[in-house]
């Protein structure tokens, strides 16, 4: 199958986000969307905003520690599950983190951690009215939006929560 080339076919250039098509481009248009997470609305023409890509596995940490009980506990769990993620063959493709768990990437014992899943492909997306309400400024990850992080929970395969 020949893979589409959307932006030869756009009428509209791509404007803040979405992409602005006709009928007839929409029906090629949506063989590339096969892949992502996306939202449509017609008015007239189509407006495409691409989401995000799908992911087949994602981890959610909604929380700095794991589990219920003792807190600090929790974050030698979260730290040796990190670890563990870091170390194993097959990572998942995002990490998507919000309420406490944005914190995560400001802890100098985990941010060697987190940069080396992030370098060996592992999307880590970060809640930004967390990330706002806990005035940090993370050095890694990118900022996401719950619309985002409900997106991929919803479409991927599968959600593993420690």
């Amino acid at each position: 199958m020949k893979k589409f080339d959307y932006r030869k076919k756009v009428e509209k250039p791509f404007e803040n986000g979405v992409y602005i098509l006709s009928e007839e481009t929409m029906n090629d248009f949506a063989h590339y969307l096969d892949d992502h997470i996306y939202k449509i609305t017609k008015d007239g023409d189509y407006y495409v905003e691409v989401i995000s890509r799908k992911y087949s596995q994602v981890v959610v940490l909604d929380k700095d520690y794991m589990g219920e009980g003792e807190e600090r506990l929790g974050k030698v769990l979260l730290k040796s599950y990190l670890t563990t993620l870091r170390d194993i063959s097959f990572k998942p493709e995002a990490i998507l983190m919000y309420n406490s768990a944005v914190k995560i990437t400001m802890d100098e014992e985990l941010i060697p951690i987190l940069k080396d899943l992030e370098d060996s492909g592992t999307d880590l997306l970060l809640c930004g009215t967390c990330i706002k309400y806990y005035e940090i400024e993370p050095t890694i990850g990118k900022p996401s939006n719950m619309f985002s992080i409900t997106g991929i929970q919803m479409n991927a395969d599968k959600v593993l929560r420690p």
